[in-house]
């Protein structure tokens, strides 16, 4: 049709990311953009498809040396400069907002961007209010109450260690509960080969040195991200370095792992609870953009805050075995539990001695973020009665219960030693 202006790709991909679709907030589709804007003629997507091939994603673009970003065809001085300028400011930490006084006002000048008007009259600026959305499951670490045996009294709350690193990563999205990266793969890799005894204190250090980015920004950053995820509490527990070791290359490790890093985004038990539990019964399964609605409901946070932290969760909870993406669907697994897995995630939320109803373990929010059959639970509990990790389980007129005896560091000895039957 004459008159007609049609828009380049690139143009509506520019649109897509305003108004924060999904379909602009994935790793390759933001890379796209930043070569767009560096590269004013021709198509970016060739040198985008030619970036991700060498570097493997827009993170390895960004740590990039500049003498690497140049030799891709297309990318210019300029090109690696945006790319290095963009890298400096994720990894820059956020400056305290300065408060200004207020002024009173006066005339404006003309500028290029406003009509001068003569007979306009300058309003005194009345003060706005704006209403913050709260999010239903604030980040806090560690978990302030965990579950108590049957008639025991109210334990004290916890009181987190000094050197709990609350403030260890870089949150950029402080208080809206979300995250930008996942690095639960990372987190997997390393944790066999964290020595034994390290602490809190020379963690970090031992990360940076050992995380495959080549810029140091990069490493600091995903070693802030690993060392919150594997130890939310903020202390390097020698139990969870061990059991690594006798698990390094297997499933229990993944899911140990993993139910580490729900501890560290608790965000991620209301997601299993809302999302991910519907949809397992759903032939469809659920929709990215099903999953980024709920996190915009759920938490105060940018479009681009929100696409960032939806990757990130499907990234997790794709290495985690949890879903599979096809396309634009995201298909959701109720797994199987494993035994040495159950042990440990069971150890871990109901560490205390004594006797628990089964209701509360399996209205348990780690439990839940498992994704773990249910009518697995009970055959998972005998089997560890079985094996002397519980002292008894009873199934009495419908009242079923579990009694512990050990805390998580004898159940992983035990595990270990155990390996080769498992």
């Amino acid at each position: 049709m004459a008159g007609t202006k049609h828009k380049l790709p690139t143009e509506q991909l520019r649109e897509d990311f305003v108004a924060g679709k999904p379909q602009a907030m994935t790793d390759d589709a933001l890379l796209q953009l930043l070569v767009a804007f560096a590269v004013h003629h021709g198509d970016p997507v060739p040198a985008t498809k030619a970036l991700v091939d060498k570097f493997g994603g827009i993170d390895g673009v960004l740590a990039a040396p500049m003498s690497e970003l140049v030799t891709i065809p297309g990318i210019k001085d300029y090109t690696a400069t945006l790319f290095k300028l963009v890298e400096h400011l994720r990894a820059r930490p956020a400056s305290p907002v300065r408060k200004t006084k207020q002024v009173k006002k006066t005339a404006p000048e003309p500028s290029l961007f406003s009509q001068p008007s003569t007979d306009e009259k300058i309003k005194p600026a009345e003060p706005q209010t704006t209403e913050a959305k709260t999010p239903s499951h604030p980040q806090v670490l560690p978990e302030i109450m965990a579950p108590r045996p049957i008639a025991e009294k109210p334990a004290e709350p916890f009181a987190p260690s000094s050197t709990a690193h609350h403030v260890l990563r870089e949150k950029e999205n402080e208080g809206t509960g979300l995250f930008a990266k996942a690095y639960l793969a990372e987190s997997i890799a390393l944790l066999p080969r964290i020595p034994l005894g390290t602490t809190i204190h020379n963690l970090g250090p031992w990360l940076r040195d050992n995380m495959g980015f080549s810029a140091e920004s990069m490493r600091k950053r995903a070693a802030s991200y690993v060392s919150l995820r594997l130890f939310p509490s903020g202390v390097v527990d020698d139990t969870l370095l061990q059991f690594a070791r006798a698990f390094a290359g297997h499933t229990e490790l993944t899911d140990v792992c993993f139910y580490r890093f729900c501890q560290a985004e608790p965000l991620m038990y209301d997601v299993a609870e809302n999302v991910l539990w519907p949809a397992v019964a759903s032939a469809e399964g659920v929709s990215r953009a099903q999953l980024l609605s709920f996190l915009r409901d759920r938490a105060a946070g940018s479009d681009v805050a929100l696409g960032m932290c939806t990757s990130a969760m499907l990234k997790a909870l794709r290495t985690a075995g949890i879903v599979t993406v096809e396309g634009r669907s995201i298909r959701v697994t109720m797994r199987q539990p494993l035994v040495t897995s159950f042990a440990f995630v069971l150890s871990s939320a109901f560490g205390r001695p004594g006797m628990y109803n089964v209701d509360e373990l399996e209205q348990n929010r780690a439990f839940r973020a498992m994704l773990w059959d249910p009518l697995q639970t009970m055959p998972m509990l005998y089997e560890l009665r079985n094996r002397g990790l519980l002292s008894k389980v009873s199934e009495i007129d419908g009242v079923r219960q579990f009694t512990t005896h050990g805390d998580l560091a004898s159940v992983v000895e035990a595990l270990s030693a155990d390996k080769g039957l498992l």
